[in-house]
């Protein structure tokens, strides 16, 4: 099913796991925070907060930083979870995380 063309039906829990550059991730998280019910989680696989080479589809700040602004505008409330902690992921150069994002309830 794709999610963009529905707009009848909200949900408790959407995970993001796609494409991770501009503007696939970003897309793809705004559709979700649409799709949510108030207080609905997002969860979003393999965020990366800084990175020195960036790549369109992969290694990319694009989750991070959507995330960020959705967050700055008191829509969603988001945390992070490392993904991996043991060496090599576990370096910073490496160091993904997990994002766990709650959608503000509307009042």
């Amino acid at each position: 099913m794709q999610l963009t063309l529905c707009n009848d039906r909200k949900y408790d829990m959407i995970w993001v796991d796609g494409a991770h550059g501009y503007p696939v991730l970003s897309a793809d998280i705004t559709n979700t925070i649409r799709l949510l019910k108030p207080a609905g989680y997002l969860l979003c696989d393999d965020i990366f907060m800084k990175l020195k080479n960036i790549d369109e589809m992969y290694c990319s700040t694009a989750g991070f930083e959507t995330l960020t602004a959705f967050s700055g505008a008191g829509i969603i409330r988001a945390d992070y979870a490392y993904k991996r902690v043991q060496k090599p992921y576990g370096l910073n150069r490496f160091r993904k995380y997990i994002a766990i994002a709650r959608h503000v309830q509307d009042d």
